[in-house]
C-alpha cells in the first residue's frame, strides 16, 4: 500500500542534491498544497500569508533555495532518543517532472489502483534515470527495490551530515 502523487516543476532547477527530511514533514508534501508550492511559484487560490509559510517550511528544509528546486531526491527519515532511520518513501525529481512515494501509508493498493498506468511509468523513469535494474513482478517490489538503490547510493556518497544548530 502506498501514496503515490505527481507535478510537474515550474520553477527554476538550481541544484542535484539527496535530502533527509524528517518524516513528518515529508508526508505534509503528499498534501496538494505543499506539492503546488513546491512545484511553483504562482500563488493560485492560496492566501498570500500561507503560500509563503509554506514557502519558507520548504526552504528551512532545503527543498527550495532562491525560489528555486534545490533537490533531485528526498528520503525521509525519522529520528529519536535510539537513533536515526530512513523510513520507505521517496521525493524525486527527473527533469520537470516530480514524483512523490510513501510507501508506508495505506491509501492506495495495487490491486485496485486507480493510477497504475502512472506508476509504472514513474517506476522506469526513476529507475532508467538512476540505472537501476528492474527484477521484479510487483510494483510494489520495485519501489522498494528504487528506494533501497537510493539509500545505499547516499550511503556510500555521503561523507559528512551538518545538523542544525541545537539552540
Amino acid at each position: 500500500m502506498c501514496d503515490l502523487k505527481f507535478g510537474k516543476v515550474e520553477r527554476p532547477i538550481l541544484d542535484d542534491k539527496f535530502v533527509l527530511l524528517r518524516k513528518e514533514l515529508f508526508e505534509k508534501l503528499a498534501d496538494e498544497k505543499f506539492l503546488y508550492v513546491l512545484s511553483t511559484h504562482d500563488k493560485g487560490n492560496l492566501s498570500k500569508s500561507y503560500f509563503y509559510l509554506i514557502v519558507d517550511k520548504l526552504r528551512e528544509a532545503g527543498l527550495l533555495m532562491e525560489n528555486a528546486i534545490s533537490f533531485s531526491a528526498v528520503l525521509p527519515f525519522k529520528a529519536s532518543n535510539e537513533g536515526i532511520w530512513f523510513t520507505d518513501g521517496l521525493l524525486y525529481r527527473k527533469g520537470k517532472e516530480l514524483f512523490y512515494i510513501n510507501m508506508e501509508s495505506d491509501k492506495l493498493t495495487c490491486s485496485s489502483c486507480p493510477i497504475y498506468s502512472q506508476c509504472i511509468y514513474a517506476i522506469k523513469t526513476i529507475a532508467k534515470d538512476r540505472d537501476i535494474p528492474l527484477i521484479k513482478e510487483n510494483p510494489m517490489e520495485e519501489w522498494k527495490l528504487i528506494i533501497d538503490s537510493l539509500k545505499k547510493e547516499f550511503g556510500e556518497k555521503v561523507a559528512s551530515l551538518k545538523i542544525l544548530s541545537f539552540k
